[in-house]
């Protein structure tokens, strides 16, 4: 929804929060106002908050800030994201801004990170019955310019894990997520295996793409000799692990493999790190084949959804085989196999391939690459 800035907005009849001290607000928005010592509102509950008692705001940008979240009992808490180079125009995020009044807990996050937690007294009471400005304040100042994707608002605390679900699910919206080629299609010179999130906030930056079985898969080694400390570690960044195991030689023959790969036009391809294989692995599951969940699989924090909790999302059933037609096969022994020498998990091989059993130190592997969730929008 675009607000031009000038007398673009909307005034809901009065809601009831009396009963609750506690508020949650979401605020999908890509501003395209620089700070000029005005306030831009998108949103306020109450013709004014400074006035009002048991009220909230969320201004982008407050006066000063880029982006404020304010909170009233009897008294004023807030709390504010001022860095100019991290939410500068005319990026989209998602704003959270989460309270208690008898607490005086008050703090802003912006796309899932926590910007700022203060603890300014609120006075006493409940938030109140008024109406709700949505892009001005009482339909007569301070008027928001930009876009405002979504706007959810909960007289109640949320869970991490809904903060996260509710935050992806707009910035899924404000980036046009919806257009993307769904799993397992063809696209980036390889199929989508999923979304990853680098930060590990539930918000995807990161398309996972693995190569076609022709021309991106091996059997190379990982380690042709074994037994050395690489420090390349990393559970999510495959390109750094990948690049640095490819330099210190052949040795290192899958990395090596991978790095050297140019298909359908790309040359970015890199072997992945345990996490983003794991993406792979859920959303392209290739048999029907119970999976190996001894108990410790399942929790991956960079998974779009995240994989949580360890518990509920690796049984010995689920995943089950993908529903992508062009990635299922037939009989394999385990589809999750790890070895006493590389530990190593075998990817779904795409168009109908089998994969055989691992023996150390060799296993089948196919190489993956990225390619950045675009961010484009329309200006309707």
């Amino acid at each position: 929804m675009w607000r031009d800035g000038i007398d673009d907005c909307y005034v809901t009849d009065p809601i009831d929060f009396s009963a609750t001290d506690e508020m949650t607000v979401f605020a999908g928005v890509q501003k395209m106002s620089a700070i000029d010592g005005t306030a831009n509102s998108v949103c306020e509950l109450s013709p004014a908050f400074d006035t009002n008692n048991g009220t909230f705001a969320v201004g982008a940008p407050g006066i000063s800030k880029q982006f404020s979240y304010i909170t009233k009992g009897t008294l004023i808490g807030r709390a504010d994201a001022t860095d100019p180079v991290l939410y500068a125009i005319p990026d989209p995020f998602v704003l959270t801004g989460e309270s208690k009044i008898s607490t005086d807990t008050c703090q802003l996050s912006v796309n899932g990170e926590l910007v700022q937690a203060t603890t300014l007294d609120q006075g006493t009471g409940n938030y109140g019955n008024y109406v709700l400005n949505i892009g001005s304040r009482n339909g007569t100042s301070t008027f928001f310019k930009g876009f405002l994707d979504a706007l959810i608002i909960r007289g109640k605390s949320v869970s991490p894990l809904q903060k996260s679900g509710i935050t992806q699910w707009i910035s899924i919206r404000q980036r046009g997520y919806e257009s993307l080629p769904a799993i397992g299609v063809a696209y980036g010179g390889g199929y989508v295996a999923g979304y990853i999130s680098v930060a590990g906030n539930g918000i995807a930056d990161h398309m996972l793409i693995v190569s076609p079985k022709a021309s991106g898969e091996t059997t190379a080694a990982w380690d042709t000799v074994g037994g050395a400390t690489t420090g390349f570690t990393s559970y999510i960044d495959g390109p750094t692990n990948s690049a640095g195991l490819a330099a210190l030689g052949a040795r290192y023959a899958a990395a090596t493999f991978c790095e050297g790969l140019t298909i359908n036009g790309y040359s970015d391809w890199y072997l992945p790190a345990k996490n983003e294989l794991e993406v792979a692995y859920y959303n392209l599951k290739n048999v029907t084949q119970d999976n190996y969940s001894p108990g410790s699989y399942g929790s991956n924090s960079y998974a779009v959804p995240p994989w949580e909790p360890v518990s509920t999302n690796y049984t010995a059933a689920r995943p089950a085989q993908t529903t992508v037609d062009a990635f299922k096969v037939g009989a394999l022994k385990r589809s999750l196999t790890t070895t006493s020498g590389p530990v190593a998990r075998t990817l779904p091989p795409p168009r109908g391939a089998s994969t055989s059993s691992m023996a150390p130190p060799e296993v089948r592997t196919t190489s993956i690459r990225r390619s950045r969730s675009p961010s484009g929008r329309s200006g309707d």
